[in-house]
């Protein structure tokens, strides 16, 4: 790679987090799902916009897995889609995406035999949502994650054990009592996807509406990204070059549906030989996650920059660049200590007798 092409692959990233965001913004907003750590190569999460009503404001998440063909499909290599075993997203765990208390739930409905057809107790004896939990939120909202596999929600979250009402329309057994309503935890284990109750596929439907009226209300989330992609029947094209959409404190757009999900903000991220052309994704990924980097290691491998990255979860404002010249360097050192942050981490690397710096600030 000549010199021209390298710098022009360069751009610097600048990234500020207050504390107000790294902090309150964090715990207000909503956490997806699904993490990060639960896709393979080639795979990321599908979740367009639902239905009008009550729903009209959630999603019905499913997963997409990467063919050698290029294209993109809900179903697993190898298979037809004819079981509900055969997509991508079937028996992922999923998680809850706030605090609440468990005031409805169902666990141990069976779920329909296949994709499109469904079991002739739908709507009579097993709730719509089959499978499913109901958490109140403190906020006078509730939301609905529904369509689990028969089981996987634990007896600890949902206390009913029955597989089918009593009679048809005793749509109140699924009430939980409230001596034995549990409180649930941001992130906590809930079960696995399947296709129980009102649906047509293997998918996690989830939504949130307001207890008072059931008008539906838009979910915010507190990290990760979305992208484009174009579908045609069952694939989809998705490129993942295309530039990512941070969804930290947004709802999904309607016209990007290809979600990265947060990693898990737990312990210590690192990522090595990373490309430059792959790192500034990966970087906006990992900052929406909630992380801030310690280490941002530039080095020219096979004629191409390429990035060695540690990050920590945070807990403080900070700000960040990498790939920029000595004059931006000094410049931004400048405007860090201006605004009160100190350096904690510098590294330059000499690209075709120029330096690149990497530059980490706290406050």
């Amino acid at each position: 790679m000549n010199k021209m092409s390298i710098n022009n692959s360069l751009s610097a990233i600048t990234i500020a987090l207050c504390s107000v965001y790294s902090v309150s913004t964090f715990s207000a907003n909503k956490s997806f799902p699904f993490y990060a750590t639960q896709l393979k190569a080639g795979e990321r999460f599908y979740a367009p916009k639902h239905a009008q009503g009550s729903q009209g404001k959630g999603f019905d998440i499913s997963m997409l897995k990467k063919r050698s063909n290029g294209r993109w499909y809900f179903n697993k290599p190898g298979t037809s889609g004819s079981r509900n075993s055969h997509s991508v997203i079937y028996a992922k765990k999923f998680y809850a995406i706030s605090d609440g208390i468990v005031f409805r739930c169902w666990r141990n409905a069976p779920q329909n035999p296949r994709p499109g057809s469904y079991h002739p107790q739908n709507g009579l004896r097993i709730p719509g949502g089959g499978n499913m939990v109901w958490v109140k939120q403190s906020d006078g909202t509730n939301v609905l994650y529904a369509h689990a596999i028969p089981g996987t929600i634990p007896s600890s979250v949902c206390p009913l054990n029955a597989r089918l009402y009593s009679a048809k329309g005793r749509t109140y057994e699924a009430n939980v009592p409230k001596v034995q309503q549990v409180k649930i935890r941001k992130g906590q284990f809930l079960g696995r996807v399947g296709n129980s109750g009102n649906s047509g596929g293997t998918h996690l439907h989830v939504h949130i509406q307001k207890r008072s009226n059931n008008a539906p209300v838009p979910i915010r989330w507190s990290g990760g990204l979305a992208t484009r992609g174009s579908r045609q029947g069952a694939r989809f094209t998705v490129n993942l070059n295309r530039k990512w959409y941070n969804l930290t404190g947004k709802t999904i757009p309607v016209n990007r549906s290809i979600i990265w999900p947060p990693f898990k903000t737990v312990g210590s991220l690192t990522r090595n030989n990373i490309r430059i052309r792959d790192f500034r994704r990966f970087f906006d990924h990992a900052a929406s996650s909630g992380f801030y980097p310690v280490k941002l290691k530039g080095y020219v491998r096979n004629g191409e920059l390429h990035y060695d990255s540690k990050w920590l979860p945070a807990n403080q404002p900070w700000l960040s660049w990498y790939g920029i010249s000595k004059t931006a360097r000094n410049s931004r050192v400048s405007y860090a200590s201006s605004k009160g942050f100190r350096k904690i981490y510098e590294w330059f690397t000499t690209v075709n007798g120029t330096r690149l710096y990497s530059l980490i600030f706290v406050k």
